[in-house]
């Protein structure tokens, strides 16, 4: 039964903005495996079923980070790609684009998985996508300091 949980947490954790999952249950998880071990620490077939979760519990939150740090660099290169694309525009043109139109991207609600969005107010131009761990963080780029910004909620 532990197996087949931890299996649908990886699985489930693994998505979009999900990750954040594994980190609050793993912690626990590994715990609870290392009580039991200590529990059964005469009985090496019993230690040998608790090395298993904890390879288990390792192995699926290995599994969950190397996900959300590849869909991370993914997110960030086509970031970049946007802003290069902005940056040229504006130097071209001497303003920024008033959105993605005019820049001749696809509607911004194409530039999923990782929700990029781009508006002009005022002739300050905001950039933002959303982080893939947590459901509600984001990176903004400051187009004046050319950093970009981890925004928590």
């Amino acid at each position: 039964m532990f197996l087949v949980g931890f299996f649908l947490l990886t699985l489930f954790s693994s998505q979009l903005s999900c990750g954040f999952m594994m980190v609050m249950v793993s912690p626990l998880a590994i715990i609870y495996q290392f009580v039991k071990l200590a529990r059964c620490r005469r009985d090496p077939r019993l230690r040998k079923d608790r090395y298993l979760a904890l390879a288990v519990v390792a192995f699926s939150l290995l599994l969950v980070i190397s996900a959300h740090l590849h869909r991370h660099n993914d997110a960030r290169r086509v970031a970049n790609k946007l802003v290069a694309d902005i940056l040229s525009f504006q130097k071209a043109t001497g303003r920024y684009p008033s959105d993605g139109k005019e820049l001749g991207l696809p509607e911004m609600a194409r530039l999923r998985p990782y929700r990029l969005t781009y508006y002009n107010v005022e002739g300050q131009p905001r950039l933002f996508y959303m982080a893939t761990f947590g459901p509600f963080d984001k990176y903004q780029y400051d187009f004046t300091d050319k950093t970009w910004n981890y925004l928590a909620d």
